[in-house]
């Protein structure tokens, strides 16, 4: 090939190169590598798009990844503003069951509070309402709310959650809510402000003395689905409609005059067998395990502090300990001993009168710090302590 007059090989093939190379800060670049970091640039940025990136450079948390607004004014933090989609469907279908699922069992008392919604029936073990009352962003000092059709974050409060309770002009009494988003309003509450607190307790039969964690059988189970109680039977296993025949108990007052006094029977739907005595199975009542009171069988007074005759427990020792009372002036002295004061219901003993006295196997009542002896039960012993019913 013939070499332009006056130039060089070398020169020449410089030229050459130049065409198909681009210098970079002085050194020769080929057009393949720069179409391929072209490429890489383009998809790390596509990516930054799709996920965004949180503010501090940690992974994002629940709650922290994304607005829906686009009209916010800086974003939340640990998130980005990000354009709504133009139609997002709330609705979502649901199955109905044609027989008991078996599922939504009362919780198990891993913690001794939880949530339960008054409208729906559900629980929850953490607090569902921190959702509707939106979270506090500690960059900015706002609220924002995680949108549960988006599932992205918002300094505008959901339509979901955007219920407010407000008194009636016509009756002040009455209730009812109003929805600040979309302008709805009703006399149902809505789901979202639905939600109580409660506590697990336990369950206790008062017939069988028996104390259960979990909600017992014979009271059945709530089919979340069709809304309906049903049992599980105890001989074949499988969820059932109708309460199994050992648990088929009602309670009915007799309206019959020869049985004044004792007007309340039981029946089971089943069998047709009726009883005055209460069954088992009708005999579960719940019961808290923090709210407790007293109550004297003798008095019939009640009340939630410890009376001073039982004396107080002492929580390093296990042990019960007493107030030392000035006995002319009926005041505590301010010292306290573990041996129990002529007061408490641990001086007062219950014995049997011995064979050969006036009135053997009688059951009298003897202080053992005065002295005193009664056949009348004391009063400072009749107290019972009683778990509050839930």
């Amino acid at each position: 090939m013939t070499r332009p007059a006056g130039e060089s090989y070398a020169l020449t093939h410089a030229r050459r190169g130049a065409s198909r190379c681009l210098l970079f800060r002085g050194a020769a670049i080929p057009r393949s590598i720069l179409f391929v970091q072209f490429l890489v640039v383009i998809f790390l940025a596509f990516s930054f798009v799709a996920h965004g990136a949180p503010a501090t450079g940690k992974t994002a948390k629940a709650g922290q990844t994304r607005t829906k607004n686009p009209k916010a004014a800086t974003g939340v933090s640990g998130s980005r503003v990000q354009e709504e989609p133009d139609s997002v469907s709330s609705h979502r279908n649901t199955a109905v069951a044609a027989v008991p699922s078996g599922t939504n069992r009362l919780l198990k008392t891993d913690t001794t509070i939880y949530w339960y919604n008054e409208v729906t029936s559900e629980t929850s073990k953490t607090d569902p309402t921190q959702a509707v009352k939106g979270i506090t962003d500690p960059q900015h000092n706002r609220t924002y709310w995680l949108d549960p059709v988006t599932n992205l974050a918002t300094w505008e409060r959901p339509e979901a959650f955007a219920w407010d309770e407000v008194p009636s002009k016509e009756d002040p009494t009455r209730k009812y809510y109003w929805n600040a988003v979309s302008g709805t309003t009703t006399w149902e509450k809505p789901a979202v402000l639905a939600w109580k607190t409660a506590e697990y307790g336990f369950w206790y039969n008062t017939v069988t003395g028996e104390s259960v964690t979990d909600s017992p059988p014979e009271l059945g189970y709530l089919d979340p689905v069709q809304k309906r109680t049903y049992w599980i039977d105890p001989d074949s296993k499988k969820a059932v409609w109708a309460a199994p025949e050992q648990w088929s108990w009602t309670e009915s007052e007799s309206k019959d005059p020869a049985h004044e006094g004792r007007s309340t029977f039981y029946s089971n739907t089943v069998t047709g067998k009726s009883t005055w005595e209460k069954p088992a199975s009708l005999a579960w009542a719940r019961k808290s395990r923090t709210k407790m009171y007293y109550y004297n069988q003798l008095t019939g007074e009640s009340t939630y502090e410890r009376p001073k005759q039982l004396g107080y427990e002492d929580p390093a020792t296990n042990k019960v300990y007493y107030d030392i009372t000035n006995s002319s002036a009926g005041k505590a002295t301010g010292e306290v001993t573990w041996d129990p004061p002529h007061y408490a219901a641990g001086a007062w003993h219950e014995t049997e009168s011995p064979a050969g006295t006036a009135n053997p196997g009688k059951v009298f009542y003897h202080n053992s710090v005065t002295g005193e002896v009664q056949w009348a039960k004391p009063e400072v012993t009749a107290w019972i302590k009683y778990h509050e019913d839930l």
